[in-house]
């Protein structure tokens, strides 16, 4: 059975056809009425509450033509202003995630990290590289000025000392060999995002003296909600250590209608038994957790290219 479409999914095929269209409030919410169904009506009711009575949207779709850091604090302001208006926690990600999915935010994010990256090792590799032939030439030039000395200075009377072609540099005056350029350091923020290589957070611009935190202390609740960093987590309030799907795998399951978290032996959201309608959760190499069908919905990569479990 094929995975259900996000409701992110959905609203990125609107979109798809004019991006402008998350700014105009009313057609984009008839533009989805249409084709809401499932688990993706709750979504729907949050953004249309969030797009009549805000202007998050409209700041959004402004700030997608920033960078990664820019994008970041308009995905956070846009939820302060959700919180102020009183919408639950919950209802505030449904929104956010939605529009973010919509927009490929993540994925581009992850294509400016491995730009950077490599625009850094390059300019690293070329100066290591000028380096090295500046060191070579220094040394060659000292060693020959070390045994002219040595020549004038020790060499018997009469003495005449015969220096074939090709012979070695002596082992002390060797030129050195330039050291290999070290491997550029790898570090997860404690918004959640991984890969990060530079001194600050791609996605919160946080800088890494602030912000890193061990892979380990990333977990994702048995919620769904994934990327939680601290002791609770942010979308349902579950301990970690009640709700850690790493150690609680077992006990909770994912349903075929998209509903994820369930415990029990039939789905919260449409009543059927977990032995009919239970699907397998895998996570791609992209860094997208809680997949369930055959491709990521965050890269869209199949599971036999992508899938890390």
């Amino acid at each position: 059975m094929d995975e259900p479409q996000s409701f992110g999914a959905l609203l990125g095929e609107v979109l798809a056809r004019d991006r402008a269209l998350l700014g105009r409030k009313e057609e984009l919410l008839a533009a989805l009425e249409g084709r809401v169904s499932g688990a993706q009506v709750w979504a729907y009711r949050s953004l249309a509450r969030a797009v009549r009575e805000t202007n998050v949207a409209e700041a959004m779709l402004a700030a997608d033509a920033q960078d990664a850091a820019g994008r970041k604090h308009a995905a956070e302001d846009a939820a302060r202003t959700l919180r102020a208006l009183g919408m639950q926690e919950r209802a505030v990600h449904r929104v956010i995630d939605a529009i973010v999915e919509a927009l490929d935010w993540e994925a581009r994010a992850a294509e400016e990290d491995a730009r950077t990256a490599a625009a850094a090792e390059t300019a690293a590799a070329a100066e290591d590289a000028a380096g090295g032939a500046a060191a070579v030439e220094d040394a060659a030039e000292t060693a020959a000025a070390k045994a002219d000395v040595a020549e004038v200075e020790d060499a018997p009377p009469m003495t005449t000392q015969v220096v074939l072609v090709g012979t070695p540099y002596p082992a002390a005056f060797a030129p050195p060999v330039p050291a290999p350029p070290a491997a550029p350091v790898v570090w997860t923020c404690r918004c959640g995002h991984a890969g990060n290589r530079g001194k600050f957070c791609v996605i919160c611009g946080l800088p890494r003296a602030d912000g890193e935190v061990a892979a380990a202390d990333v977990w994702t609740c048995v919620c769904g909600r994934a990327k939680n960093t601290g002791k609770f987590c942010v979308a349902c309030g579950r301990s970690r250590a009640d709700g850690d799907s790493r150690t609680h795998a077992s006990l909770v399951w994912a349903c075929a209608c998209g509903r994820r978290g369930n415990k029990g032996n039939f789905c919260t959201a449409c009543g059927r038994p977990r032995a009919e309608s239970e699907v397998e959760l895998w996570t791609c190499t992209c860094g997208h957790e809680g997949n369930t069908g055959r491709f990521c919905t965050a890269c869209g990569r199949s599971r036999v290219e992508g899938g890390r479990r």
